[in-house]
């Protein structure tokens, strides 16, 4: 087999000065030497048919971001999975949300009821009788003494309110 000579002499340069590093680097990445060896090899494969690699501004930047791709790639397989890992059956797979959207959703209900404390009490019984509680709007009229279209719209004030408060916290920060 005949040895594979290096077009460039720059790429040459680049082999003999960064190769020491980069193995390190890449043993400590893949956890096995033999693997960063072979991860830098065909780094530098790469890198002989490169119109991109001869234009870069920094040679050595560039082959060290060719090897730590090409070392995820190695980790990572075929599959897209790391290496040796099986795909999990589907009946293992969990219903449950993540705890990123379970502690989202409670940080929301946080602020929906300190909205709703800022409600003014009368506005705040009529809504949490209205929506929560499922009576009637003439029910309420009753019993605040006020017919059933002002709790109809002392009902609906409170949901604008209620939502308003909600949309402005939903709002990214523009600072």
């Amino acid at each position: 087999m005949r040895d594979l000579v290096l077009p460039r002499p720059w790429l040459d340069r680049l082999f003999r000065e960064e190769q020491g590093r980069l193995r390190r680097r890449l043993g400590r990445w893949l956890g096995c030497q033999a693997a960063a060896e072979d991860v830098l090899q065909d780094s530098f494969l790469r890198l002989i048919g490169s119109q991109a690699a001869t234009q870069a501004n920094d040679p050595a930047a560039y082959l060290a971001r060719a090897a730590r791709h090409a070392a995820a790639d190695r980790l990572r397989g075929p599959s897209g999975r790391p290496a040796g890992q099986a795909p999990l059956p589907e009946d293992l797979a969990c219903d449950a949300p993540l705890p990123d959207a379970v502690a989202e959703q409670r940080e929301r209900v946080r602020r929906f009821a300190a909205a709703l404390r800022a409600l003014p009490d009368k506005q705040r019984a009529m809504v949490v009788a209205a929506r929560l509680d499922g009576q009637s709007h003439a029910a309420i009229a009753a019993r605040h003494g006020t017919t059933p279209a002002a709790v109809e719209k002392a009902v609906a004030r409170a949901l604008q309110r209620l939502s308003a408060c909600l949309d402005d916290d939903d709002a990214p920060a523009s600072r």
